[in-house]
């Protein structure tokens, strides 16, 4: 019997349920089914990215088969942690200028996995986020600085808002707890807020 560890960045299993069903629907089409042919660990970390590397050592250290990762921080947790347990990662923004995988077509080294464009839409969203408000004049980022998507995902972003004459403050966090709790004073109060987090 194989055994799949998942990393997962939320801090439990509730939380996780759309994502963790739709994994074990996809593994029993597979043909893996859970406590059957296959052991299927999760492992949360309540978005504290030091917890990630925890568990990811943890996981390495008990030989299981695959890890699985979800988000880019559990990505970079678990390479750090092997660098020849296989690796699967969903929902990485730019796995090749992130240095995760050599390519797209041909990953090379011990990692593979599902990417999106998410770094490539930040700056529609804003262009939408400005059709929906026309009067928007200023936008408060708040930002993980721990997040290494971050530097290519506010490029398009200062682009399009120097062409409006937009101005755009940025706010530091160091977690998506710490998000939700950027208080008033730090936001000016005619600033709409747009986030960019690592999920």
């Amino acid at each position: 019997m194989g055994t799949a560890e998942v990393l997962w960045h939320a801090a439990n299993e509730q939380e996780e349920a759309p994502f963790l069903n739709a994994l074990r629907e996809g593994l029993r089409d597979l043909g893996y089914i859970e406590g059957s042919t296959l052991i299927l660990e999760n492992r949360f970390a309540a978005e504290q990215y030091d917890r990630l590397e925890r568990n990811a050592i943890e996981l390495v250290a008990s030989k299981v088969d695959v890890l699985i990762a979800t988000a880019l921080p559990a990505v970079v947790a678990a390479q750090r942690a092997s660098k020849t347990l296989p690796i699967v990662f969903v929902a990485v923004p730019d796995p090749v200028g992130l240095n995760i995988v050599a390519s797209l077509a041909r990953p090379g080294g011990n990692t593979t996995g599902l990417t999106h464009i998410a770094t490539d839409l930040t700056a529609k969203r804003i262009e939408i986020f400005k059709e929906m408000r026309p009067s928007l004049s200023r936008l408060a980022l708040q930002v993980n600085r721990s997040d290494p998507t971050l530097a290519r995902r506010e490029r398009p972003r200062g682009c399009r808002a120097e062409k409006r004459d937009e101005r755009a403050t940025i706010h530091s966090i160091t977690s998506s707890a710490r998000a939700t709790n950027v208080s008033d004073k730090e936001t000016p109060s005619d600033a709409a807020v747009f986030r960019l987090t690592a999920k």
